[in-house]
């Protein structure tokens, strides 16, 4: 009997021979009535659950049984890693303390990332090539000043922007973004603090006529400097852009006043605030009408410009300090609800913001928090109950799958090999879900809906019919 036993425990000590990358050694339980004879050393610990159970750690299956024989091991099991939930694994993520306060990773255990999302920076051009910033996502480059593709970033505002926006996540380097799915069309227009209006009126047209989401603007001009006619052509691109239903968000000023600053306070326009770390009103952000929202803009940390893994962590206060800083969350916002609805205009969105931020200063709307600091966790909330499903591409494993937002429900999963499906898992369909939003970029990826036709499923104009169980 003892051979067999004995035969056992050999086996399942070749199978637990490695700890797994999910585990750190073992964890083993003796059998009831084994006393231990001899002192524990480094190498297994006690852990008392109860003055009667106790289970034993240890670095490797040789030092458990090194420290007692089989015979007396009732079990042995993985001593697996526990995650900490909403804490990515970019070793700055604990500099970037408005994150946090947010709870912007929330976004990203909802399956929401901005997948295909075009985000317009109109700014001081990008490090292009940084460690944090996939050089993939920025799809398009225009130097206004030069008319060429060079938009290398000369001041650090431009790429500093676009790491709140979209630095890549949990990829164990640097600063994690908000939205790290989106794609970036960057735009040059400055190589100092300032720049000439025809350089932003240029940008911003062609960021809307070419097929942008959603623009980050973290600038302005004076509502004082700008004649009637420049603020009525101004208003004449917000226009076009709210037809096409692109999110535009801008800062509302770090002038420690009452100015307006354009374009934050033309209708269309999503102004946004800023607070610092005691989520007090930020004493540079502008005070008006243009405020819908703030965000934490004081001390911030993000990428930089420079070598390839610059990165500003907030060492000073000039340089990381503004509605400047504030503006990209709420753009890395709305390239979540763009994910989420395609279609969604600024109404909808700023009704989305009104609903899930959290009110600060006096009850209700007022001109230094407008309608309070955003919250990504409620903000996903609300995704999820309005919109239902997410569309998660895994290009490493050549899949795709579709997952119901509101519960989390695992839908199915389609994969590929060469743009060619391969094979489909169909996991649990809860009656009554039977339309799935397409992702248009998959359409677009994959050329035709035609790859998602197989046994039950139809492709049917955007969408795909399936059968409800």
């Amino acid at each position: 009997m003892r051979k067999f036993f004995c035969a056992i425990i050999f086996a399942a000590a070749m199978l637990f021979s490695v700890s797994s990358a999910y585990a750190d050694g073992y964890l083993f339980k003796l059998k009831d009535n084994i006393a231990v004879s001899y002192s524990l050393d480094n190498s297994v610990k006690a852990i008392p659950l109860t003055d009667d159970n106790i289970i034993y750690s240890a670095d490797s299956i040789d030092d458990i049984y090194n420290f007692t024989d089989s015979d007396n091991i009732e079990t042995i099991f993985e001593n697996v890693k526990v995650e900490l939930f909403d804490m990515p694994n970019d070793p700055y993520y604990p500099n970037q303390w408005g994150f946090q306060v947010i709870n912007s990773y929330s976004a990203h255990s909802a399956g929401l990332n901005g997948y295909g999302v075009n985000v317009a920076v109109i700014d001081s051009g990008i490090n292009y090539g940084h460690e944090d910033i996939d050089t993939v996502k920025i799809t398009k480059q225009i130097n206004m000043l030069s008319g060429t593709s060079d938009v290398t970033d000369e001041v650090g505002h431009g790429t500093f922007v676009s790491g709140i926006i979209g630095a890549d996540t949990d990829n164990g380097i640097g600063v994690s973004g908000i939205a790290d799915g989106v794609n970036f069309s960057v735009y040059k227009i400055f190589t100092g603090k300032t720049t000439d209006f025809s350089y932003l009126l240029s940008a911003f047209s062609d960021s809307v006529n070419s097929g942008c989401d959603v623009i980050n603007m973290s600038l302005g001009v004076s509502a004082s400097a700008l004649s009637y006619e420049a603020k009525a052509t101004l208003q004449s691109i917000v226009d076009t852009a709210a037809q096409k239903n692109i999110l535009l968000i801008s800062a509302v000023g770090n002038n420690s006043n009452s100015t307006l600053n354009y374009p934050a306070a033309l209708e269309g326009v999503t102004g946004v605030g800023s607070v610092g770390k005691t989520l007090e009103h930020s004493s540079f952000s502008n005070t008006n009408e243009s405020v819908f929202v703030c965000a934490p803009g004081e001390y911030m940390s993000s990428t930089w410009y420079g070598e390839s893994n610059s990165y500003n962590l907030a060492a000073s206060y000039g340089s990381s300090s503004g509605t400047s800083f504030s503006t990209p969350i709420v753009t890395a916002m709305a390239a979540l609800a763009k994910q989420a609805n395609k279609d969604m205009n600024y109404i909808e969105f700023q009704e989305l913001l009104k609903s899930s931020s959290t009110d600060l200063g006096t009850a209700g709307y007022d001109t230094e928090y407008g309608w309070g600091l955003v919250n990504i966790e409620k903000f996903t909330q609300l995704l999820k109950e309005r919109y239902g499903f997410s569309v998660n591409i895994d290009n490493e494993n050549s899949s795709v799958s579709i997952n119901n937002f509101y519960d989390n429900t695992k839908m199915y999963t389609a994969f590929y090999k060469d743009d060619v499906l391969q094979s489909v898992v169909t996991e649990d369909i809860p009656i009554g879900y039977s339309q799935i939003p397409l992702n248009t970029q998959i359409l677009e990826e994959y050329d035709s809906a035609s790859v998602f036709f197989w046994n039950d499923m139809i492709p049917l104009s955007n969408k795909l019919l399936v059968n409800s169980k």
